[in-house]
């Protein structure tokens, strides 16, 4: 499974909030699982490409959210424990098969 870091932002009218990003991936089966670790940027655990993440987020959210992600696996920072476990062993919610 990889983990890729979705960064976002939603400027214009009407404003997207992460809460409504998140309820989202919750009902997306490619994201396994997800972590919020900042205000605009979230984790997610999948099976899936980078691409394929981007489409679904850019199908749901056309306009006025601006998204990145990127592959995690490469990430280095400040970061809690729960954040590098995320990371380094992901694992899925049980949500989806």
């Amino acid at each position: 499974m990889k983990v890729y870091l979705i960064s976002f932002t939603s400027a214009k009218y009407p404003v997207i909030e992460r809460q409504v990003i998140l309820d989202f991936l919750n009902t997306q089966p490619i994201i396994k699982n997800w972590h919020a670790v900042m205000p605009n940027a979230i984790l997610v655990a999948t099976e899936h490409t980078i691409k394929d993440v981007s489409i679904a987020l850019s199908t749901r959210f056309p306009q006025n959210l601006t998204v990145l992600v990127t592959d995690a696996s490469y990430a280095d920072g400040l970061a809690n424990n729960t954040v590098w476990d995320f990371i380094n062993k992901p694992k899925s919610s049980g949500r989806w098969p």
